[in-house]
């Protein structure tokens, strides 16, 4: 997800503000290859250990153009 917002300076120069943001809702999906399946650990069975997702992040940006 992105936003960007152009400015004018003269006809021929431009200022860009980019702000763009990866898993910007900040779900998670769970890496179901590392579930705890083993019975013999009744106290941890079928809890997930990582996730296939990143954190949110975020990149500013600023572009001059001539």
């Amino acid at each position: 997800m992105g936003l960007h917002k152009t400015f004018d300076i003269t006809e021929a120069q431009k200022l860009q503000f980019r702000w763009e943001v990866y898993n910007a809702f900040n779900n998670v999906r769970f890496d179901a290859l590392t579930a705890n399946t083993g019975v013999d650990q009744a106290t941890s069975f079928g809890n997930l250990t990582k996730t296939l997702t990143i954190y949110r992040r975020m990149e500013f940006a600023l572009r001059y153009s001539f």
